[in-house]
Formats: C-alpha cells, sequence, structure tokens
C-alpha cells in the first residue's frame, strides 16, 4: 500500500523502462489491495496471538491432510478466479462481461488507495466471520508453526468467495484502468504545454544532472562497495 503511490507516479516518468516496470508493480499491488485477505489479518486472541501477522491472512488457516503445502484460506481466495495460467484469458473475459463497468457506481470507480484499502478490509471481516461459523476447529498444525486446522469450508463458502473475488477483479480492472488514464493524460498535458519543439533541449539537461550525479558518486563508489537488496 506505501509503495503505490509513488509506483503510480512512476508511470508516466521520462524513463519508458522505469515506467513498464512501475506499471508492473502497480498492476500487482493495486490487484492484491482487492484481495480480502491481502488486507487483513485474524487477530481473534485465541487461535492466533502473535503479532503483527496473526493467521498470516489466512495462510495459517489451514485444512484437509496436515502437509507443509497444505490447503489453506488465503490460496482459497487467491485461487478464487483461476488457479491455473490456461484459463486466465476466457476468466478475465467472462468477469469482464458479468461485471461491466456500469455496474459499478461513479463514487466506487473514483475512490482513493486508502479508501480501497478499508473497503477491502471490511470484506475481509466477514470473510473471516462466515469461515469460523462455517467450520470447525481441530486443533493446532503438526507441520506448519502457528498453524490451525480446521474442517473444510462448505460448497457454499467457496461459492461466495468466488463471486466476491469475481467482482473485486473487475473493479480492481476498472480502478487500474482509471489511474494509468489519469497518469498519462497528465503527462500528456505537460508535454503539450512545453512545445514540441523543446523536447531536445530538456533531454540534454536530462544527462547533464546524470552525468554530474556520476561524477560526484565516482569517488565514493571507489572507496566503497554498496550492495543493495531489492525487496518485492
Amino acid at each position: 500500500m506505501r509503495q503505490l503511490p509513488g509506483q503510480i507516479e512512476l508511470i508516466a516518468g521520462a524513463d519508458p523502462l522505469a515506467a513498464a516496470d512501475a506499471l508492473c508493480y502497480v498492476i500487482h499491488l493495486l490487484g492484491d489491495l482487492h484481495q480480502p485477505l491481502h488486507c487483513a489479518a485474524l487477530a481473534d486472541g485465541e487461535y492466533f496471538t502473535t503479532p503483527p501477522e496473526y493467521d498470516q491472512g489466512g495462510n495459517l488457516i489451514r485444512w484437509g491432510k496436515d502437509v507443509a503445502r497444505g490447503s489453506n484460506l488465503h490460496a482459497l481466495w487467491d485461487d478464487s478466479i483461476s488457479s491455473s495460467t490456461g484459463d486466465v484469458e476466457a476468466r478475465v473475459q467472462a468477469t469482464l462481461g458479468d461485471y461491466p463497468q456500469s455496474h459499478f457506481s461513479a463514487a466506487q470507480l473514483a475512490l482513493g488507495l486508502e479508501d480501497i484499502a478499508y473497503e477491502t478490509f471490511d470484506i475481509a471481516k466477514t470473510a473471516y466471520d462466515d469461515f469460523l461459523s462455517d467450520t470447525t476447529y481441530q486443533g493446532p498444525s503438526q507441520t506448519a508453526q502457528g498453524g490451525q486446522q480446521f474442517s473444510s469450508p462448505s460448497p457454499k463458502y467457496r461459492s461466495n468467495a468466488r463471486t466476491i473475488c469475481r467482482e473485486r477483479a473487475a473493479l480492481a480492472a476498472y480502478r487500474l484502468a482509471r489511474i494509468i488514464k489519469e497518469q498519462l493524460a497528465g503527462s500528456v498535458s505537460s508535454l503539450r504545454s512545453t512545445g514540441t519543439g523543446r523536447k531536445k533541449p530538456a533531454k540534454k539537461a536530462a544527462k547533464k544532472v546524470v552525468k554530474k550525479v556520476a561524477k560526484k558518486a565516482a569517488p565514493a563508489a571507489s572507496k566503497k562497495k554498496a550492495k543493495a537488496a531489492r525487496r518485492r
């Protein structure tokens, strides 16, 4: 969530590689922001009591065979649209057909990032409550540290999760389109205001800035090698 605003601004940047990289992040993060179990954790004081991750967004709520990669609540919600790459395109088209842009209000489509997070959080609370009332606790997991075993959720719960996720995915797509359009519109407007004949001087100025920074950074770089780790 905290990374999104900065990445959105980079979409309309002058560096095409940075813009493409930022777009990938925005698509991923905005999608995650609409998946209920990416925006909440179960801190019930009974099954999950260890902050800050508690049940790790449903990853520690498990059922079926108690194996290392057993079924869990987070995966159920992640895979509600499609669990295989082969049918993604067909599922996307079906989802957008069932939930056209006219299905949503103008206020929903225009919602800001923070409000989207709260919107998704409210859905997550219902997702947890419905799961706990739908299943039976069976005891701690013997293979997943901190994991708890429950009975398998009912077909009704799974169907409801699938319906919610399909609607959320469609809404995320329309909101993503709006965000990208707004960013690119701002970029085009800025270019037009400066005049097409002034593009080349701007590029030269940018190169000078890069060279100055490079010269200043060179001595420091020769004295000390820095290691950078990029966290996804």
